[in-house]
């Protein structure tokens, strides 16, 4: 029986689990994409109304989009090491699943280098959030990348946002369009918006976009334009990922340089990486601080 099953097709293998497991073969279909067993049969709890073969096309499409040939697959995985790094405030359901899936990708061979690569993403993916095996192609999934693109988010390029913050695909648009509307507070405009969510997909997160208030109030009271925050902000959107507490430290950084007031507002709007520096990098271009803004 098993040297009969060995020489199978693909399609014969699966139509064959699925009479033995009775499960119409999504649960062997799952297995195949590199799923445990039980996180398949959690993953078919939520597909119980979808056909084997519309599963099939979806997860297709899917890998198409997240995991295009012709990219540098190891980008996605340093624009998330990244992130990590500077986020340093309390964060949200979202975003908990979201590190969850890093680490379970992290833990792999290659690390999170690995983000970018289907055959060892999609599964973790999958079993971080299944739901997403339940969205429409029609209805959902390609609205939401036409969205995307009318805001400034080049096609080829809208892997890194679903890869990097998953919950964006999940997500209905009119709720995604709203957090967005809720960028033009930092002064954001038209294509602005696109180009915040390249370079900071978790700018969608309720935890991120709530830290915005606590960084404006932080500046005010070091008495920096909310201007000169919100170009800040607009140029290096990871700066809403940083906790005040974080951020004072940095700033105390530039006080003992005479960077202060009006003249803060100035660097950390045509520098505000700077922010993110840590006080040993810091020291290191200060002498080039101090010769361009200090005393």
């Amino acid at each position: 029986m098993e040297s009969e099953f060995a020489t199978l097709g693909f399609k014969e293998k699966v139509a064959y689990m699925a009479k033995e497991k009775g499960d119409n073969g999504k649960v062997a279909f799952l297995e195949s994409l590199g799923l445990s067993l039980s996180s398949s049969m959690n993953a078919a709890r939520y597909l119980h109304g979808e056909s084997l073969p519309n599963l099939i096309h979806k997860v297709k499409y899917m890998k198409e989009i997240l995991f295009p040939s012709n990219d540098d697959k190891r980008l996605v995985g340093k624009y998330a090491r990244c992130m990590m790094m500077n986020l340093s405030i309390p964060i949200d359901e979202d975003l908990q699943k979201t590190l969850s899936l890093f680490e379970k990708v992290e833990a792999r061979r290659g690390g999170l280098d690995m983000l970018g690569y289907s055959d060892v993403t999609f599964r973790y993916l999958v079993e971080s959030f299944p739901r997403i095996l339940l969205l429409p192609i029609d209805s959902h999934l390609k609205p939401m990348m036409e969205f995307l693109e009318s805001i400034g988010v080049p096609k080829e390029r809208m892997r890194e946002i679903f890869l990097l913050f998953p919950p964006v695909i999940i997500c209905d648009i009119t709720g995604i369009n709203k957090k967005v509307q809720a960028l033009k507070k930092v002064g954001a405009v038209d294509k602005d918006f696109g180009k915040m969510l390249l370079k900071y997909p978790w700018i969608l997160s309720t935890a991120i976009q709530e830290n915005y208030k606590e960084v404006v109030f932080f500046f005010h009271m070091e008495k920096v334009d909310k201007s000169s925050v919100d170009t800040a902000i607009r140029s290096w959107p990871h700066i809403l990922g940083c906790s005040t507490s974080k951020l004072k430290v940095m700033v105390e950084q530039f006080a003992e340089l005479g960077v202060r007031n009006k003249k803060l507002g100035q660097v950390i709007s045509k520098s505000p990486q700077l922010l993110l520096r840590k006080p040993q990098e810091f020291l290191k271009i200060s002498d080039l601080i101090v010769k361009l803004w200090g005393r």
